[in-house]
């Protein structure tokens, strides 16, 4: 069994995703996560690098640079980690009036 921690992918999909809410800023941030080369993955490579690590039997794999980050920060940080992505999570456009928020 293996534990993958992809982080951003890069699948292309910006035109086929559907929006709820505020289209236009959902829109603007997944475009812009599908575009960062450096923080985001391209999909294709992501997939080869799974298999290539479960047919090594490898039991975790971090994917991309930020994602590395991210966890070794938590590990060592855990409350000033969940404080920034609390930041980040105001930062991200909010559910319109009558969406609600299923989870």
């Amino acid at each position: 069994m293996i534990t993958v921690c992809p982080g951003l992918m890069r699948t292309d999909s910006t035109e086929r995703a559907e929006f709820r809410g505020r289209q236009d800023e959902e829109h603007a941030w997944f475009a812009l996560a599908d575009r960062l080369p450096g923080l985001s993955m391209d999909a294709t490579r992501a997939a080869e690098q799974i298999v290539d690590a479960c047919v090594r039997n490898k039991s975790e794999l971090v994917l991309t640079l930020p994602a590395s980050i991210a966890a070794r920060a938590y590990g060592l940080f855990p409350s000033l980690v969940l404080t920034a992505e609390s930041v980040v999570n105001r930062l991200l456009p909010q559910p319109s009036p009558g969406h609600a928020i299923k989870g």
